[in-house]
């Protein structure tokens, strides 16, 4: 049982990792393509590199008690909510690399959802903890030295990841409030499909004038590794693999494991992309890190300790 956990532990940070190193991906293939090309297309190949394994993830589904019908309904109605989110997610991270914010910072930035998902958890009336407020704050600290500079001025692009990290805490608490309903992997499978069609609308607005440039734009290798990566490894390997490790895991130490996302994103920025991140951002980047860990501390209120935000 303990080899069993320190095996899952290793792939938890593996995972994270993965996913550190997608925000390079994003950045290659997104400044080729296009921040909505980018995402229409690694979340569609996402969608077809997880329908093989669906029946894998939810051979042993706790939730068959419910009726087929209302698992249909869930599955659509939660499949395109979290599309949405996933969506906007995307268009807002991808917009605010082209825009100049590095990989690394973006990491940092993408990971204060713990904190806000926290925060829009008091729309539902959920308690939020005391350590908690405690991350709200070091994150303030933190973005404060991360984002604004000595003339008090914020980067578009900063911001702009910063929506980003919104929406996909509201992704989050809606996956949070649907997987229980319906199939844990068919819902992503929707998710990912759905979110695909929403950001191949707006490439087809803002991106594509012809659809021969587009694919001759498209079809490089560079942007292929990006998307497969981005899509497959980071995306469908990433999802299926953390829903096996997790079952081993406890569930505060699979939240602080998989946190290190961050910090391998400012790793894999320095060795791939070259990126440096000053002395001012390297103390926001460590403020936003301790913020994150904190936050996801269990309570010694049990009541308390058992939410996710």
């Amino acid at each position: 049982m303990r080899l069993k956990k320190i095996v899952s532990s290793l792939l938890l940070v593996i995972i994270s990792a993965a996913w550190g190193g997608s925000f390079v991906a994003q950045t290659k293939g997104g400044n080729i393509v296009g921040p909505f090309s980018f995402g229409f297309l690694r979340f569609f190949v996402a969608g077809i590199a997880i329908l093989p394994l669906i029946n894998l993830i939810d051979k042993k589904s706790t939730i068959t008690q419910v009726k087929v019908t209302r698992r249909k309904k869930d599955l659509v109605s939660g499949g395109l909510l979290c599309g949405v989110f996933l969506a906007g997610t995307s268009a807002f991270q991808q917009l605010g690399l082209a825009m100049g914010t590095s990989s690394g910072k973006a990491g940092f930035l993408t990971s204060c959802n713990v904190i806000f998902v926290a925060l829009i958890g008091l729309l539902f009336n959920e308690k939020v903890r005391a350590n908690v407020w405690l991350g709200v704050g070091i994150t303030v600290f933190g973005l404060y030295f991360l984002c604004i500079n000595g003339d008090f001025n914020v980067m578009l692009s900063d911001l702009l990841v910063l929506i980003c990290s919104v929406m996909n805490a509201a992704r989050i608490i809606a996956v949070d409030r649907y997987m229980n309903k319906t199939d844990t992997a068919k819902l992503a499978c929707v998710q990912f499909f759905s979110a695909s069609a929403i950001l191949a609308v707006l490439a087809a607005l803002f991106e594509i004038d012809s659809l021969s440039s587009w694919w001759h734009t498209v079809n490089q290798s560079t942007v292929w590794l990006s998307v497969l990566y981005a899509g497959v490894i980071a995306g469908a390997f990433a999802f299926t693999v953390q829903i096996v490790a997790q079952k081993n895991v406890n569930a505060t130490v699979s939240s602080i494991l998989m946190s290190t996302e961050s910090v391998f994103s400012v790793i894999a920025g320095c060795l791939i992309m070259h990126e440096v991140l000053t002395f001012r951002e390297i103390i926001g980047c460590v403020a936003i890190f301790i913020a994150i860990i904190v936050a996801q501390l269990p309570s010694k209120d049990k009541k308390t300790a058992a939410k996710s935000y």
